[in-house]
């Protein structure tokens, strides 16, 4: 095959020969860079314009959710068998550490955050939102980055 030649083709078993066109892996590439750049965009500019006083702890709580989410997509996107074999024990230690100890230690401070004697706390709902998103953002673009540039066998 030309190696100038616009498409990848896997040497795999279940892909027999066939050729992925890498201008599809590219759009869908720019694609999700460019709607993970929307994204982050919003919600800076959200974690800005809420409250100035939340405004550091809204900008850390982003920090910290994309921090997260970056290991978090390198985990949930396994690119061989090593790696499937490395990340098995890590994501099931994470996952008991997670469900077990950190939900149990942190449900006061989540209590407090949220609530203030039964009624709902918006600046802290907010904040959790914003964390949530840059996690979910973050986690996404590294999966699919690794998938579309380093998976391109699985695409068929």
């Amino acid at each position: 095959m030309d190696p100038n030649s616009s498409s990848k083709q896997d040497s795999g078993p279940e892909s027999a020969g066939k050729t992925i066109p890498t201008a599809n892996l590219k759009a869908n590439k720019y694609a999700t860079n460019g709607s993970a750049l929307v994204l982050a965009i919003l919600i800076c500019s959200l974690a800005y314009i809420y409250d100035p006083k939340l405004r550091l702890i809204n900008y850390s709580l982003c920090l910290l959710g994309a921090t997260l989410g970056w290991p978090a997509g390198i985990i949930a996107s396994p690119l061989s068998t090593i790696e499937v074999a490395a990340f098995g024990p890590i994501s099931k230690a994470i996952g008991v550490f997670i469900s077990g100890y950190l939900l149990s230690k942190i449900d006061r401070l989540i209590e407090q955050s949220l609530y203030d004697k039964a009624a709902i706390v918006p600046s802290g709902w907010f904040s959790l939102v914003l964390f949530v998103c840059s996690f979910v953002v973050v986690c996404t673009v590294v999966f699919l980055n690794r998938f579309y540039e380093l998976r391109p066998a699985l695409l068929v």
